[in-house]
């Protein structure tokens, strides 16, 4: 008896018996709880793919999942199973064991017709077997075509493009099946266009223009079905037309391509004049080969939307994370970027809380080879201390209390991309030492786990914290920081890019109000020119976007700029100190301004609640 077992994954163990061969019934697969087989996989669909019993084996088929279902490491859309074939579906991998799973091949046609579903059906077989028996065609003959199209589906699958994919198989059936004019028609109004087409009579290789018989092509997409005319002359359906006659077309084929009962167009093919008619083998040798061309159709079309939309996207996300500025400072950090992008090495960036480090990682990372993979952010200073290694390695199921399944970790997730790192200075010394090894080694483990795991991931790292007192402070490690400080760079506060403050607060107030623009007055000018900008950019982006909203006017004046004023100090009674002292001071000073509220205190100072949460308690407020 055929069976399957999770051999990892949070059922492990676990052993399911399958439907015998023959009975065509179905197993589904999914975490519902209502699923003939119920996985405890978060990642797995709730009906994630199906197993059918046929004679010839047993047939496993995706349901339109949401992380697809692998054969042997191999995405499948419907696949018979063979003992010892691994399928995966979600983070649950499954052992199939079947002795006799091997498909069986006897009778070429009684296998053609059984075993290939046609538009959500299957066919009779005999009406099939008895074509091939009553054309007098010969067993090997038929193989010789099933060969042509078995040669043909291979090249298909290597086709990077619609356009090519449908001109090969064009292409490839009007060779297969002697046909003369071959087309591939989809809707238009009330009418086809041809969006791809073959004339075996073309002298160039231009794309002919090939005229076929619409009555035909309506036929098929009529039902959806397949269309078979011997000889249009006698058939009752088509011997008055008068495109068929004005074209001499003697016998002709249309059979829909279909996706999950979606009408994707029409293949047609026809001979003319006094040629020999299509059988009922060839259309059924067609009918299956157009399957495959509707998976592939699909596919590649799927594939060209995905790519426009990320192209699109990485155009806004470029321009919405684009350097602003003009002064010398900035000019050295565009002119750094444009060097450092192209390489693989790790970067250090520091400066102050609101400089943009997150957006120079950004334009480090866009900007270079890796531009079309992951780039995974993390904000060391933000995740709790007992997860913070969890989130960035993964864990093992059972690992510590709570850990149901296994879990990905965020350099895991950002292979073969880029990871940020922000504020590096607050990782716990344990995971500076897994980090330092992740570096030299470019592997890791989960916690909770023995097995190494590979990755190849560039790893750009940002403090505001003065990593060299730390490792003095023994806060942290000296030969991390040697393995982060390849490349580095120093990015200078808003104070010291005046030329750019206009500049940016202009950006910003665009980016506010798309939709009812704003002048930035000359009075508000004058006041952010003034301004000392402790929180950076970030502050100053905040300050614009409430005077955007709270304003009534269409210019932004300096009544709608909020800045927090200096606190004036003398200097009888200065004394020197670091600047995380000057930082601590800074910090409870507003706090105290705004009577303890935090998110207020946070907005003033440009920066993020979790990461002012983390100071007060390092300063044990």
């Amino acid at each position: 008896m055929a069976k399957i077992t999770i051999i990892d994954g949070p059922d492990l163990g676990c052993e399911y018996p399958l439907p015998e061969r023959g009975s065509l019934d179905t197993v589904v697969i999914g975490r519902d709880p209502g699923a003939d087989i119920v996985l405890n996989d978060q990642a797995a669909s709730r009906e994630h793919c199906r197993l059918v019993g046929t004679r010839q084996g047993h047939r496993l088929v995706d349901l339109g999942s949401r992380n697809r279902t692998f054969v042997n490491g191999e995405p499948i859309e419907e696949a018979f199973l063979r003992d010892g074939d691994v399928v995966r579906i979600g983070d649950t991998d499954l052992r199939f064991e079947d002795e006799g799973a091997a498909i069986e091949t006897t009778g070429v046609a009684s296998t053609i017709i059984r075993e290939i579903p046609i538009n959500g059906a299957r066919r009779k077989q005999a009406s099939f077997i008895e074509g091939v028996a009553s054309s007098g065609v010969k067993a090997e003959d038929v193989l010789d075509e099933l060969e042509e199209l078995l040669r043909g589906a291979q090249e298909l699958g290597e086709t990077s493009s619609a356009p090519e994919l449908l001109e090969r198989y064009l292409s490839r059936i009007a060779s297969v099946f002697d046909g003369e004019h071959a087309a591939f028609l989809v809707r238009s109004g009330e009418g086809w266009v041809a969006r791809a087409s073959y004339c075996a009579t073309s002298e160039n290789d231009a794309a002919p223009a090939v005229s076929v018989s619409q009555n035909v092509v309506d036929e098929a997409a009529r039902g959806p079905k397949a269309v078979l005319s011997t000889s249009t002359a006698d058939d009752d359906r088509f011997s008055s037309k008068g495109s068929i006659i004005a074209q001499q077309i003697a016998t002709a084929m249309a059979v829909p391509v279909l996706h999950k009962s979606e009408l994707l167009g029409v293949v047609y093919l026809d001979r003319r004049r006094d040629a020999a008619p299509f059988d009922e083998r060839h259309l059924g040798l067609l009918e299956r080969s157009v399957i495959a061309l509707g998976t592939l159709l699909h596919r590649l079309e799927e594939e060209g939307r995905l790519l426009e939309e990320n192209r699109n996207l990485l155009r806004k996300l470029t321009e919405n994370r684009r350097i602003i500025g003009d002064s010398p400072a900035i000019r050295g950090v565009l002119d750094f970027v444009q060097k450092a992008a192209p390489t693989p090495m790790t970067v250090l960036i520091e400066g102050e809380t609101g400089t943009g480090k997150e957006l120079v990682a950004a334009a480090i990372h866009y900007n270079s080879p890796r531009r079309g993979r992951p780039f995974v952010a993390i904000n060391c200073a933000a995740l709790p201390e007992t997860l913070i290694e969890s989130e960035l390695f993964g864990h093992e199921r059972g690992a510590f209390t709570g850990a149901a399944m296994r879990k990905k970790g965020r350099f895991e997730l950002a292979d073969t991309g880029t990871v940020f790192l922000d504020e590096i200075g607050e990782l716990s010394l344990a995971c500076q030492a897994k980090l330092l090894r992740l570096l030299e080694e470019r592997s890791f483990e989960r916690v909770g786990g023995t097995e190494s795991i590979d990755v190849d991931v560039r790893i750009i790292a940002a403090t505001n914290k003065d990593l060299v007192a730390a490792v003095e402070a023994g806060e942290f490690r000296e030969d991390l920081l040697y393995r982060l400080n390849v490349l580095r760079v120093v990015l200078p506060p808003l104070r010291e890019r005046e030329n750019d403050i206009i500049e940016l607060a202009r950006f910003f107030l665009a980016q506010a109000c798309p939709g009812r623009p704003k002048k930035l007055g000359a009075s508000a000018q004058k006041k952010l020119l003034r301004y000392h900008w402790p929180g950076n950019v970030r502050q100053l982006r905040n300050v614009i976007e409430s005077a955007a909203v709270l304003s009534d006017g269409k210019e932004i004046t300096a009544e709608d700029l909020t800045l927090p004023e200096r606190r004036a100090s003398g200097t009888s009674d200065w004394q020197p100190m670091s600047l995380q002292e000057l930082e601590k001071i800074h910090i409870l000073r507003v706090l105290e301004h705004t009577k303890g509220n935090k998110k207020r205190a946070a907005e003033i100072l440009g920066i993020e609640r979790c990461t002012l949460y983390s100071k007060l308690k390092s300063y044990d407020a």
